[in-house]
């Protein structure tokens, strides 16, 4: 992929701009539009045409590689419309949505196309899995890919028919053994749940399930190469109670913290409070959030009422039993 721009949008967006932004604009533009010689973006002219790449293009991850782009053009599109560049905006907000032409709706997931637009055929979605070779996907299958979009989720709900299938869909890739939590394209899945009223306390359950399991004080006590700290990230948000779930869109979704209060020391060369201070009070699951002194509708919230709120407190109550 080409996940520079994504880290800059991201922190550009959060308030971090004590840098040449158009200068790194121009150069995420660039790496988004180059059609010759682009070691970034190899196999850009058949995903600017086509919206997503072949099994011509690349002999391995052409569906992956193409979501990729598709997060990187977002994060482009968000920073265009920060900078008043509206026409830049339009035309990357659109490309980052193109993973659509790649979803097959008889399987509710995403599918390798040949370069005549035909599906690959035959096409086992299971298979991918532990590294091995796959021409749709790198390091993965379909399962442990397709919900990896993290910025057109909505979307996504609608392409596999509506919350119902949507919610079926991510159920299967846990109860079949699909999850992999060594891996960075479906770490974000037990969060997704929190996009479904009524299902977020299965996002609650299933990360604390997932921090007992595989996150241990002993001996290979991490899930894997922890890749420049990704899975131990995963695991300090998680048990924090918060958690990025869409680069370049400063929000975070909620789940419930690991501890009773925990205490973030904010820069003050970037914030005006010293530090954000986290609460949890009860058992069981979240009943409601008060960042502040307001109620969240929902289990998200952005980055600015976030640091601004200085507290945030997490009311818990027993699950039903189901």
């Amino acid at each position: 992929g080409d996940p520079a721009g994504i880290i800059i949008a991201d922190n550009y967006l959060k308030g971090f701009q004590d840098f040449d932004i158009e200068k790194d604009y121009t150069a995420m533009v660039k790496s988004a539009d180059q059609l010759v010689d682009n070691p970034l973006r190899p196999g850009l002219e058949d995903y600017i045409n086509k919206g997503h790449l072949t099994t011509s293009t690349t002999n391995s991850g052409s569906v992956s590689t193409t979501q990729e782009y598709n997060i990187s053009d977002f994060a482009i599109a968000q920073l265009a419309k920060s900078l008043g560049k509206k026409e830049d905006y339009k035309r990357f907000a659109q490309r980052s949505q193109s993973y659509r032409t790649l979803f097959d709706t008889n399987l509710n997931l995403l599918r390798p196309r040949n370069a005549d637009g035909s599906w690959v055929t035959p096409y086992d979605p299971n298979d991918g899995a532990n590294f091995t070779k796959n021409l749709g996907f790198i390091e993965g299958n379909a399962w442990q890919y397709s919900f990896m979009v993290p910025h057109d989720i909505p979307g996504l709900i609608k392409l596999m028919g509506g919350k119902k299938p949507f919610v079926s869909q991510l159920e299967k890739v846990f109860n079949t053994g699909q999850y992999d939590m060594a891996n960075e394209p479906d770490i974000m899945y037990p969060y997704l749940f929190n996009y479904i009223k009524g299902q977020e306390y299965k996002t609650q359950q299933k990360v604390q399930e997932l921090l007992s399991t595989y996150y241990q004080n002993k001996p290979a006590g991490l899930p894997g190469n922890d890749d420049t700290g990704t899975m131990s990230a995963w695991a300090v948000f998680s048990m924090i109670g918060i958690y990025p779930i869409n680069p370049a869109n400063p929000i975070y979704t909620l789940t419930t913290p690991s501890f009773d209060k925990i205490t973030i020391h904010l820069n003050s060369s970037y914030y005006n409070t010293d530090k954000l201070v986290i609460t949890k009070s009860g058992n069981g699951i979240i009943s409601k959030v008060i960042a502040g002194e307001k109620e969240l509708p929902n289990l998200f919230i952005n980055h600015n009422d976030l640091i601004s709120s200085k507290t945030i407190n997490f009311n818990l109550k027993p699950a039903k039993k189901l």
